[in-house]
């Protein structure tokens, strides 16, 4: 649990909101966030993953550093980089927005993830992950919405080197 609540410089309230948000969304796995969470709390979690400072970056950052301790530490010769991209398909949402097009005229998003494992198939976290759509949608600077998953896997790549280092 402490990769999640380390994320961010928050307040102690916000942490600890996090934190119980984390504990009833892992013990009630088969439900909904909704369902887990509540009405009440669910709107408090909301609000906290909709707050300026709340970013993919920062969700994942107390992840990421893990990962990297655990890549630092590992006895293992090389470390595996595995990539993969998820299609999410929400063409039935119409009122949703800041969703583009995925493929032909399905609407969504994707999201590209870097899984570093050990040679011996042992997950160690990940390392990198983004999200972008073809088309836009996500409001991505100019020249980067062609080769975004590039660019950031590049990044990961470089971070995963100067954790083995």
């Amino acid at each position: 649990m402490s990769e999640f609540i380390i994320q961010g410089n928050f307040r102690p309230q916000v942490q600890k909101s996090l934190a119980i948000a984390y504990t009833l969304a892992l013990n009630k796995p088969k439900l909904s966030f909704s369902q887990c969470m509540g009405n009440s709390f669910r709107q408090t979690v909301a609000g906290l993953f909709s707050h300026d400072k709340m970013n993919p970056y920062v969700m994942l950052s107390g992840h990421i550093e893990a990962t990297k301790n655990r890549v630092e530490n590992t006895e293992e010769d090389y470390v595996i980089a595995a990539q993969n991209t998820t299609y999410y398909n929400y063409s039935g949402q119409k009122k949703m927005s800041g969703l583009g097009v995925i493929q032909g005229k399905i609407r969504g998003l994707m999201q590209h993830n870097v899984l570093l494992v050990d040679s011996s198939g042992l997950p160690l976290g990940i390392l990198g992950q983004q999200y972008w759509t073809r088309k836009g949608g996500l409001n991505l600077p100019k020249g980067e919405k062609e080769s975004i998953k590039w660019l950031k896997g590049q990044g990961c790549h470089q971070s995963a080197s100067e954790s083995i280092q």
